[in-house]
């Protein structure tokens, strides 16, 4: 299985993935000290840790998945069976195992770092949004249903839900197999009006009777409130399990917080275990936010000014699923991804290609994409252009075609609904019963340049499309080695093959694809284009963290003494 992208995508980008190795590295010695476990061995001479280490933060976005990843590979270096664990997940970016089980794709990046297969056991409960007040619920990597918030938490609120069982059956398998679990905590640990309801923060580190290390954002400012407020919250039990803190995002002279490390070590009664240095490029895949290097509504682009640059639009739905597709694509040389989403951009003529990508509620999005005025200007943008292309992926295939039928009403009122029109494709909404979990491989069928191009990737939808005749289909996949094994049209193009689309998530993953596809844009391509991702991508395919801490990072002292703290 090569996951490689969700995690280190460059050379540059797996030193700097180092730099935050060396300091889980330093920050994991020093838990080993604190517990008087550094001179223990166990029977395979291994340093003796606990059997699950949990990784909770005072807030949302505070750098945890960060600190589980490199946790995760450290561990695995160390010799350690190691997996990653996170009860409850909301996000619309997820992950297909091999067994065709739906799960967060950060949980599948951290099963990478700990070089094992990711499977529905890592993250029992996905919670998918799909309107500002309800969710799919995946659990254990099915679907249960559609629940509106208060319909879910009223389950939780049961002792014996089918919930908390997932988690605590998922919980159960994973410590069994495996020597040391990681587990992620979500948003803040110490929301008192959740605490009645919460799976995946304390009551999952009981469960599996997990130390706890607490992770505070020195950038969101107020750090000494996080840390002391969030420790205050805890009860006595919750406060012993948690056994050092650390202040992540921190720019500058890290001597200057030598004092606040002091007054929070005081005021706690809880070692600092590192002061971790703020780091960009760090690419391993958000859960529920675009990266914060993305171009969300930037300036239109200016062709002329910057000849040999590949401008791609990516709409912004409002329920936006699986925008992970699009970061290689931001990753390539002279290339630019910007995601639209209010109607600054007056002209898409600019731009070599048009995206539209999943959605988590396909018929509310592409009303929205007419309300706003988008549905005109992409109508506009290929009957008028030449050379744009417009792609559809997932949901944004969906829309793409000629109609959207949902006799049950699963994704709003019962009815049909007309679609844009690009390709020839009828598509009917069903039930969660029969979503689609699986991952395929195939040939690109698409008479250009991409023709016999081979694909891989995954596909998470509820709907299903048929082609209207004449359209074609724009791959041939298969899902070889798997039970069902057996070939599939996916997808459609149009006859002049400017508008085309794919259930396939992941397509651009595919070094050669994505190198093709973007040569289609513009054929003067400079050569690096394609070819230097896919070369420094497989030269760090591994993702040898401790090797790259110890021969390519050339800060390693100054970043590990930062991350040591004080005694």
């Amino acid at each position: 299985m090569d996951l490689s992208h969700l995690t280190v995508t460059t050379r540059s980008n797996a030193v700097v993935f180092s730099a935050v190795a060396v300091c889980a590295w330093t920050i994991l010695q020093r838990f080993q000290a604190f517990h008087r476990l550094k001179l223990t061995k166990d029977s395979k001479g291994r340093r003796k840790l606990p059997k699950a280490i949990a990784v909770f933060g005072t807030a949302t976005d505070v750098g945890k998945s960060i600190v589980c990843t490199a946790l995760c590979r450290i561990l695995s270096d160390e010799g350690y069976s190691v997996a990653p664990f996170k009860a409850q997940n909301m996000s619309n970016n997820s992950f297909v195992t091999l067994d065709g089980h739906e799960i967060g794709r950060a949980q599948a990046a951290q099963a990478e770092a700990a070089r094992c297969e990711p499977t529905r056991d890592m993250n029992p409960v996905l919670l998918k949004p799909s309107s500002d007040t309800g969710c799919q619920v995946i659990l254990s990597g099915k679907p249960l249903g559609n629940l509106e918030a208060r319909e879910y938490f009223r389950n939780i609120e049961q002792r014996h839900s089918k919930v908390r069982l997932a988690v605590k059956t998922a919980l159960s398998r994973l410590q069994e197999k495996y020597d040391i679990v990681v587990l992620e905590g979500a948003g803040s640990c110490a929301e008192l009006n959740l605490k009645d309801r919460d799976v995946v923060n304390f009551s999952a580190a009981e469960l599996a009777d997990a130390d706890v290390i607490l992770v505070a954002d020195i950038e969101k400012c107020g750090v000494f409130a996080q840390v002391i407020g969030t420790i205050d919250l805890l009860t006595p039990a919750e406060r012993r399990r948690v056994k050092g803190i650390i202040i992540n995002k921190f720019r500058g002279d890290p001597s200057m917080f030598d004092d606040g490390v002091k007054i929070i070590e005081q005021r706690t009664k809880i070692p600092i275990l590192g002061v971790v240095p703020y780091f960009r490029g760090i690419h391993i895949d958000s859960e529920d936010a675009l990266p914060r290097e993305a171009k969300l509504d930037p300036a239109p682009p200016n062709p002329s000014a910057h000849s040999n640059t590949i401008y791609i639009a990516v709409l912004y739905l409002p329920h936006i699923s699986n925008f992970t597709d699009f970061l290689p694509l931001s990753k390539e040389p002279n290339t630019e991804v910007h995601y639209l989403q209010h109607r600054i951009v007056k002209d898409l003529r600019p731009y070599h290609a048009v995206i539209l990508p999943g959605s988590k509620n396909v018929r509310f999005d592409l009303d929205w994409l007419r309300k706003e005025g988008w549905a005109e200007a992409l109508s506009s943008y290929y009957k008028t252009g030449k050379r744009g292309q417009v792609v559809g992926i997932c949901g944004g295939l969906q829309m793409m075609g000629r109609e959207i039928a949902d006799p049950m009403g699963y994704d709003g009122a019962p009815g049909t609904m007309e679609g844009l029109g690009f390709v020839g494709i009828h598509t009917e909404m069903k039930g969660p019963g029969s979503k689609t979990l699986r991952r395929a491989s195939g040939t690109c069928l698409i008479p250009n340049s991409l023709c016999k191009t081979a694909v891989s990737g995954y596909e998470i939808h509820l709907g299903s499309s048929s082609l209207i005749p004449p359209t074609a289909p724009a791959f041939l996949l298969n899902c070889s080695g798997q039970e069902d094994d057996i070939d599939w049209g996916d997808g459609a193009v149009s006859p002049d093959n400017r508008a085309w689309g794919s259930y396939l998530h992941g397509l651009f993953d595919s070094p050669n694809f994505r190198r093709k596809f973007l040569s289609s844009l513009r054929g003067n391509l400079p050569s690096e284009i394609g070819y230097k991702y896919a070369e420094e991508k497989e030269n760090d395919v591994d993702m040898d963290l401790q090797g790259e801490k110890n021969e390519e990072f050339e800060g390693e002292e100054s970043v590990e003494s930062t991350a040591e703290g004080r005694e």
